[in-house]
């Protein structure tokens, strides 16, 4: 087998992929530290199939995947395949070509490939078992500190090597698995006769158990056949008693139909006077609706009477009133008149003083433009020499604004300089008084600190106190629950138990028959009859022992004297009534002599209640613990009866009876309610004191919940204040630093503007200067600027006199304009006011026509009104008559028909009376049917047939009901006397011993199975015995030779521990280096324990060496002379084993065939450059290397 290549992508420092080819002889791989070399010796042993991340230098098999750098990405996997050539001769597999491959993803998936087949890691483990490459001890790989570790290790680590050399790894492989399995073998074989052992055991209990349930089932097929029978006879009298039922039923209801029709008829008659009744009570409403229609009519004639009166009022009144207008209108139309002449005489005096005052106006207008324009020249040259002035002025005042500004900012300067001057003192103060509140506030938060931590010890005490507190409440709480809910389920029980009482479950139907007519009101049997259970009462304990030795007497009835008696005895003959048993008080004899008890016998009379019926009940019948005792005493006394305390009863023939009856017996259930009943009083007593427990925990609970609350309301006042103390503090120390920054800042700042104040000094000089010499030059232009204003000044007083000369003609001219326009005005108005005047009389003449005539027309219809409230009196005194009248009739029909009514109900009273008898009658009838119904659907329930079923198939009752249903009975008790019967052991014996064969056979299989692996493992055991002891000899001679030659002298040896099996023992070496004599190899130096295991590798390697080889800078710590010497062992090798060989050395890079250098040129990404050389370049390949 032969290394031909490997490829590496994505795994630690190779994010590219890379191929190393790999030719026969020795190949180097160099390069600087840090640059990946060490991870081409870790992806050979990661291909094949390490699984410890230490061993490959990583925490966690994630850190093989490339992690990326600055600038890459990390990869999402890492692969490498390793490609094997020559194979076919070294291992199990039909392949000359092999290539290995390992990809693991970020996502923790993992795969294994075989030429490209998906394998498991477990296939590749084992193909390489034996070959020194593969398994968990490979020789062919050893690394810097690593290949001491042969020398560390323990002897039974070191014998792992000799087994891989030896190629008994594979046996021993082989030899584990054939132990595990054997190991399985043994376990099952075990289990399985366990197995054998309960089913066998099971066959013979189920044998028995089959024989019984075959007698049980013949016994319950005769049990079902009679009770099938039983049920036909049952349904076949219902039957019959329905059928009677309902002819009287029929005749019955031709009597109800018969009162029926009577009833009808008369509820016609009733009808019909009815609507006759409807009709004259409809008349009757009618007239009275007349009378209520002819007094609306007369109240709304009077009161339109009333309205028309009103009218005629409000007209007269308006009519006053247009009068009074017209005159007055007549009266204003001549006061008019005269106004309108003046006016106009007045319009006409000023037109004439209008045209004169136009052609002074005229004049004036033309005097006031000439001297206008004689002001504007004057005016011009005046506005040029003020401009001028002007702009002196204006240099005169920006001189003195830059003046007054840099006094002021010299002013300013000098009082900030004072200002931070102050504020230095100030600050200085303030920072000392911040001094000492800083330090007054920690006081503070230190002692609200501890305030704050004892009130929270006090709120934790509170917790722990309300904690348990509201534990204990917890668990009264469940108490009280689980009290309730056992009254609860006691209530329930005591209800089902009370409706088995009433039902009288358990009891024979010819038992009930006569106590239900002993509860019947209109029997003669009536609370005559009481049932024996109910008048014996047990004490707590006893109530299935006393129910054992009543049980024959459970349809037992009791009366109190010889009359009563004789009642139900007449009454079961008249209903042939047979099953049942009844005792009277009167007859019994309750004086007899107790009978003598020996030595642990008690009369069961001490356990129940005493009364008469007890005492003639058990007066003879004794209680003791055990069967031996009561038995004895039954044979020494005469008519005694004994019942023991496990429920067994030894009449006084000496029969014992083995009772298994249970909830149905109605001794147990009366016996049970009595104790239900004291039960439930005691619940109720403890429901009331631990409902008091309950509120006075929830009292105690509410007192720490406050004093929980009131401390945390505490904590938090105090948490609170030290909240804001620490604000305090916080804010003390922000002013304080806030304070010396400011003095620091004012103190730079008083610096500062000393400069400044030195500056505008020298500039408000300067300003000062220029400001005088524009003073001077601006007096000169504003001298002559006033001589031209006052020149100007008189010749606009002049023109001024002038503008208001015409100014007065002006207004003049205005308001004799504005006079005749009003007066034009004013007479427009007069003119449409005397128009408005004229059409207003026009109208006033029309309306009083008009409301005279609408007066007269009124006046009529008054009259009018007046004759027709006459005759509504008259219709309304009619309608009334004729009501009164309709009235008496209507009484007169409600008569008659309540006499029809009174012979109506007393027909519907005789019909009730016959629908109730045939009600009774069908209740009987229904009953039958009911019950007939009952069986059938309790046939249908129990057995899945009908009653034709039953008749088809011939089902018939030979016997009478009662004869059968005793027949019924003692099956029953023949049933339950066998106990509990398997009635599956019939199907489960012929199933066990199916099961129980199959057993043997497995048996004897497992048995074969392990003489087979036994022989397999004493074979595995004698053959790698064999080949290990002879591997060790030859590694042995081996490693004395190689290691003398390594160290040119000294002696080694390999030895076995002690043990009695080779294969069991461990390998240790013995190493002495010339000059020296060593009690331990681990007293050798570095260099020496790696050549000693050197010598044990190629030792190792003499025997069987390993296809390739991997060398890790094991060359590192040898000087130069123990670098030649292993160099020559090399050599020795090179023909038999190929070497990649990972090295800084020289002269182990000269002995390279090819040379592969790895680079990082790009951080953190290992590159690969190869060199192939010819034994002449080796020189210059040296000197490459130096560069």
């Amino acid at each position: 087998m032969r290394l031909k290549k490997i490829k590496v992508h994505g795994f630690k420092s190779f994010a590219d992929r890379i191929d190393l080819t790999f030719n026969p002889g020795i190949t180097a791989i160099v390069g600087p530290n840090g640059c990946g070399k060490s991870n081409i010796s870790d992806a050979f042993r990661w291909v094949m199939g390490e699984q410890s991340a230490k061993s490959l230098r990583g925490a966690k098999m994630h850190d093989v995947i490339f992690a990326g750098t600055q600038s890459r990405k990390p990869m999402n996997y890492a692969e490498v395949t390793l490609t094997l050539t020559d194979v076919q001769d070294v291992l199990d597999i039909d392949f000359t070509e092999l290539a290995i491959t390992r990809r693991l993803y970020r996502s923790g998936e993992s795969e294994y490939l075989i030429n490209r087949n998906p394998v498991r890691l477990r296939d590749i483990q084992e193909l390489f078992l034996g070959s020194g490459v593969g398994g968990k001890n490979p020789y062919a790989f050893f690394e810097q500190g690593k290949i001491n570790e042969v020398i560390n290790w323990s002897p039974t680590e070191r014998r792992k090597i000799f087994e891989e050399a030896a190629g008994i790894s594979k046996f021993l492989k082989q030899k584990k698995d054939a132990l595990r399995k054997l190991e399985q073998t043994e376990d099952n074989l075990t289990r399985v006769r366990d197995i054998h052992h309960e089913v066998e055991e099971r066959i013979l209990v189920l044998k028995k158990q089959s024989e019984q349930a075959r007698i049980y089932k013949e016994k319950s097929a005769q049990l079902d056949v009679l009770e099938k029978c039983i049920f036909l006879g049952k349904w076949q009298a219902l039957d019959s008693k329905a059928g009677k039922g309902s002819g009287q039923e029929q005749e019955t209801k031709k009597q109800i139909q018969q009162a029926t029709g009577l009833l009808k008829t008369l509820q016609h008659f009733s009808q019909h006077h009815k609507e006759s009744l409807f009709s004259l009570e409809k008349e009757y409403r009618d007239a009275n609706e007349q009378v209520y229609k002819n007094r609306n009519e007369k109240e709304l004639k009077l009161k339109e009477l009333q309205t028309k009166e009103e009218r005629i009022k409000d007209l007269d009144s308006r009519l006053d009133s247009f009068k009074e207008e017209l005159a007055d209108l007549k009266s204003n139309r001549r006061s008019s008149k005269e106004e309108i002449k003046q006016s106009e005489k007045r319009l006409k005096e000023v037109e004439k003083l209008l045209s004169k005052s136009e052609s002074t106006l005229q004049a004036s207008r033309e005097k006031a433009a000439e001297l206008e324009e004689q002001l504007n020249e004057l005016r011009a040259e005046q506005q040029e020499a003020q401009q001028e002035l002007v702009a002196g002025i204006q240099e005169e005042k920006r001189v003195g604004t830059q003046l007054q500004e840099g006094r002021v900012r010299l002013e300013s300067a000098e009082e900030r300089a004072g200002h931070a001057k102050e504020q230095c003192q100030n600050l200085g103060r303030e920072k000392k008084e911040l001094d000492l509140l800083t330090t007054q506030k920690q006081k503070a938060v230190k002692k609200l600190t501890e305030s704050v931590e004892r009130d929270q010890g006090k709120l934790r005490e509170a917790e722990l106190q309300l904690s348990t507190v509201l534990k204990e409440l917890e668990g009264a709480q469940e108490d009280f629950d689980l009290l309730k809910q056992e009254a609860a389920e006691l209530r329930a029980r005591e209800q089902l138990l009370q409706r088995l009482r009433k039902e009288m479950e358990g009891l024979s139907d010819d038992t009930k028959r006569i106590l239900q007519a002993a509860e019947d009101e209109g029997s003669n049997l009536f609370g005559r009859v009481q049932a024996l259970y109910e008048l014996i009462l047990p004490q707590k304990g006893f109530e299935e022992t006393l129910a054992t030795v009543l049980r024959p007497y459970t349809h037992t009835l009791v009366v109190h004297s010889e009359k009563d008696l004789q009642l139900v005895l007449d009454y079961a003959e008249e209903h042939h009534l047979n099953d049942f048993s009844i005792v009277s008080t009167g007859t019994i004899n309750a004086d007899q002599d107790s009978p003598s008890l020996d030595e642990g016998m008690r009369l069961l009379l001490e356990y129940v209640k005493e009364t008469r019926l007890a005492q003639h009940f058990l007066k003879r019948v004794g209680f003791t613990p055990d069967i031996k005792t009561g038995r004895k005493w039954v044979q020494s006394q005469h008519g005694v009866e004994v019942v023991t305390g496990d429920g067994t009863f030894i009449d006084s023939r000496g029969v014992l009876s083995f009772s298994s009856e249970g909830g149905n017996n109605v001794f147990l259930r009366e016996a049970e309610l009595e104790s239900i009943g004291k039960r439930l009083k005691e619940l109720e007593g403890a429901l009331q004191s631990q409902e008091s427990r309950v509120a006075k925990l929830i009292g105690q609970k509410v007192k720490w919940q406050e004093e929980r609350n009131t401390l945390d309301q505490a904590v938090r006042k105090l948490e609170m204040h030290l909240l804001e103390e620490n604000f305090g503090l916080q804010r003390s120390k922000a002013d304080l630093a806030r304070v010396s920054k400011e003095f620091q800042h004012f103190e730079e700042q008083e610096a500062d503007l000393s400069e400044s104040i030195r500056t505008l000094k020298e500039s408000t000089t300067l300003l000062a200067q220029q400001q005088k010499e524009l003073l001077r030059k601006n007096e000169s232009t504003r001298s002559r600027a006033e001589q031209l204003e006052s020149k100007l000044e008189r010749s606009g007083s002049k023109y001024q006199l002038t503008r208001e000369e015409l100014a007065e003609h002006e207004g003049a001219y205005r308001q004799t304009a504005a006079e005749q326009h009003k007066l034009k005005n004013i007479l427009e108005v007069f003119g449409a006011k005397d128009n408005e005047r004229l059409q207003r009389e026009e109208r006033l003449v029309q309306d009083i026509e008009e409301g005279k005539a609408q007066k007269d027309t009124w006046r009529a219809e008054l009259a009018e009104y007046r004759d027709l409230i006459k005759g509504a009196d008259k219709d309304v005194s009619g309608a009334v008559t004729d009501c009164l009248q309709k009235e008496k009739s209507c009484n007169t029909q409600r008569e008659k028909i309540e006499l029809i009514e009174k012979n109506i109900e007393s027909q519907r009273n005789l019909l009730k009376e016959l629908e109730d008898g045939c009600h009774q009658i069908g209740l009987q009838v229904a009953k039958a049917k009911s019950a007939r119904e009952a069986l059938e659907l309790e046939l249908q329930e129990r057995h899945s047939m009908t009653m034709d079923d039953l008749q088809k198939k011939g089902y018939e009752l030979k016997e009478s009901i009662p004869d059968s249903e005793r027949a019924l009975r003692q099956l029953r008790k023949d049933l339950e006397g066998m106990g509990d019967v398997n009635l599956t052991s019939i199907e489960e014996f012929d199933q066990h011993k199916v099961r129980f064969d199959f057993l043997n056979k497995q048996i004897g299989d497992l048995g074969a199975s392990r003489e087979e692996l036994m022989e397999i493992v004493s074979r595995f055991d004698g053959e790698s015995r064999e080949r290990f002891q002879a591997t060790f000899t030859e590694v042995r001679a081996n490693f004395q030779k190689i290691f003398q030659i390594l160290f040119r002298g000294g002696e080694a040896d390999l030895q076995f521990t002690e043990s009695d099996d080779v294969l069991e023992a461990g390998v240790e070496i013995i190493a002495r280096p010339p000059g020296k004599k060593m009690r331990s190899i681990n007293l050798l130096s570095g260099g020496e324990k790696c050549l000693t295991a050197m010598a044990l590798l190629f030792a190792i390697f003499e025997v069987r060496p390993a296809p390739f080889c991997i060398l890790d800078e094991i060359d590192a710590p040898l000087d130069d002379s123990n670098v030649e010497r292993f160099l020559n062992v090399v050599k020795h090798f090179v023909d038999r084993c190929q070497f990649v060989i990972i090295t800084h050395n020289k002269r182990t890079m000269a002995l390279a065939d090819v040379l592969f250098g790895v680079s990082m040129q790009e951080k953190g990404v290992s590159k690969l450059l190869s060199m192939r050389f010819s034994k002449e370049e080796i020189a210059e390949t040296e000197l490459l290397v130096q560069t």
